[in-house]
């Protein structure tokens, strides 16, 4: 009788062994696919990246039977049903078939991913807009390169753009000087595959043109580089000495069509008032009974907020006002 017990006890610990899963991925050519997501649910659930190789390894699995899916962007989804068994390892070829669309011009097979939103506050106006940039620059597009997100398992592509300084207005430490290189980052771009063409395409900002001129407002993402500034809105095409602005915002619509020159020149002015402010005198008559009034105004970057702090000093016929703010010093509803 105790033997037969032993018996029982041996099989049930070899019935609920777990085991092991290895599954390859490759397309119907026999190329392997590396980056897509294969997926386990059943007894447990689990998720693993096809490496280099194509393989994802799964273990430690608790007997039963699985639901098993392959993602890869560009590739139709492959779902089957796979048993595991105790104490064995089960191997699993996964084929999954390119998708997309057949170009003539190209004789390619395209495959399109459009990239929608930005979630951007857009800036009002220009010490908005200087405020929130890291760097505001004149640059000419002079080279492009494109590639996958790293890490991405989507296959979002991205583009980095060589952009040649030519004027540097605002600059953190680490901006290049006038004349230098530096390189931007945006989401969006072609990218040869092999077997397909993959686009990415931002649908609220199309990528920068090799050969133009714009004045970027650009922030620093330690993990990505250099991007423009509130999307669209950060980018002001220059050409034929007319603004092109490629956003929407109030900003962008209070430039466009105006003379590159006069952008550039209030580029320049809010540089120069932004660092070192701005004095104005006004004339009173000599019978008004007000007080030499020094107002400040609080800014941050080179913007101006906040209420100004009224400073009352001796009975004067004459009013000083000093502002850091672009665009004129205000009193009574008039520029000074």
């Amino acid at each position: 009788m105790s033997i037969t017990i032993a018996h029982l006890i041996v099989l049930a610990i070899l019935q609920s062994a777990p085991g092991s899963l290895m599954v390859t991925i490759a397309d119907a050519e026999g190329a392997v696919l590396p980056g897509a997501v294969i997926a386990l649910t059943g007894p447990v659930g689990r998720q693993a990246t096809a490496d280099a190789h194509g393989h994802a390894e799964f273990v430690q699995l608790p007997p039963g039977r699985y639901r098993l899916t392959a993602k890869l962007f560009g590739f139709a989804d492959y779902v089957a049903s796979v048993d595991v068994t105790a104490s064995t390892q089960l191997r699993h070829h996964v084929v999954t078939r390119l998708v997309g669309w057949f170009d003539p011009a190209r004789g390619r097979n395209v495959l399109e991913q459009i990239v929608t939103g930005c979630n951007v506050p857009s800036p009002a106006t220009l010490p908005e807009s200087w405020a929130s940039a890291a760097a505001v620059s004149h640059v000419r597009v002079e080279g492009q390169r494109s590639e996958l997100v790293h890490g991405s398992s989507s296959g979002t592509v991205i583009t980095r753009s060589s952009v040649r300084i030519r004027e540097v207005f605002k600059s953190p430490v680490q901006w290049p000087a006038a004349g230098a290189l530096a390189e931007i980052v945006q989401v969006g771009g072609e990218l040869d595959r092999g077997d397909y063409i993959q686009i990415t395409s931002q649908s609220s900002f199309p990528l920068l043109g090799i050969g133009r001129e714009y004045v970027l407002f650009l922030n620093n993402a330690e993990t990505r580089g250099w991007t423009v500034a509130f999307c669209a809105d950060g980018a002001f095409e220059l050409a034929a000495n007319r603004v092109a602005p490629v956003g929407p915002s109030e900003f962008s619509r209070m430039w466009r069509g105006k003379e590159s020159t006069a952008f550039i020149d209030a580029l320049r002015n809010h540089a120069s008032q932004a660092q070192a402010g701005v004095s104005a005198r006004v004339e009173l008559p000599s019978a008004a009974p007000l007080a030499d009034i020094d107002i400040t105004m609080t800014h941050g970057h080179g913007g101006c907020y906040g209420r100004p702090r009224l400073l009352w000093r001796d009975l004067l016929t004459q009013l000083t006002l000093r502002c850091c703010c672009f665009g004129g010093l205000i009193w009574q509803g008039g520029v000074l």
